[in-house]
Formats: C-alpha cells, structure tokens, sequence
C-alpha cells in the first residue's frame, strides 16, 4: 500500500502551492519523525515507543500535491476518502490578512507531531 501524507491548509477562497523550499522543509519535517519513530527513540505519551519497521523516507510527490491542493480547494471538513493514502488536515484562520502559504506547512507538521507526542 502506497502510503503518503497529504497537507491540506484549509483557507477559503484561496488557491496557492507550496514553493519547493516549503516543500523540502514538511519531507524534512516528516522524515525527522519517521526516523525517530525507526530508530525507537520517540516518546508519546511519556513512553519511549518501540523501533519502528518498513518506515522508508518519503519525498514529495506533486500529482500527489496537486491531489492534495485540489480537494482543499472545496473546503472539505473530513478526509478525502481516498485509498492507499495516508492523511492528515491542518485548520487555519485569520480575521488579517492572509500570508504565504509556506509557513503553514511545518506549524502543521509539528502540530500533528505534537497530537502524536500527546495521545500516542
């Protein structure tokens, strides 16, 4: 089973790809903690969590992006349904004015590190 984590930043109204930069740092972002969670040094919940097996590194893949980007476009508010891939979504909101889309990226994949980290 292909596995792969799609970024969803559910804005309304706005259309924006990530730049190669921003993409390069979320794979860093998750490969970080796939390699944390293969070498059995990451702790959720308090626990030091047992060594990992088949995490392989993941790189970016655009169809996927693009996959991504488009479902996020209809401002869903669950998951695609979409098979053989793994996902996770990332709510943000701003009453000012909406910034690069880049930042976005890491604070959502330290947030789900951090749901990770809190409920295992």
């Amino acid at each position: 089973m292909k596995t792969a984590i799609i970024f969803l930043v559910l804005i309304a109204g706005i259309s924006a790809q990530f730049s190669a930069t921003a993409q390069q740092q979320i794979v860093d972002a998750h490969n970080k903690l796939r390699s944390s969670i293969a070498k059995g040094t990451y702790v959720a919940k308090g626990t030091t969590e047992p060594a990992g097996a088949d995490i392989l590194k993941m790189k970016w893949d655009s169809s996927i992006g693009t996959s991504a980007q488009n479902y996020a476009n209809t401002c869903p508010t669950g998951h695609s349904g979409a098979a053989g891939l793994g996902k996770n979504i990332f709510w943000s909101w701003t009453s000012g004015q909406f910034g690069a889309l880049d930042s976005y990226g890491v604070t959502a994949s330290n947030s789900w590190e951090k749901e990770f980290q809190d409920y295992g």
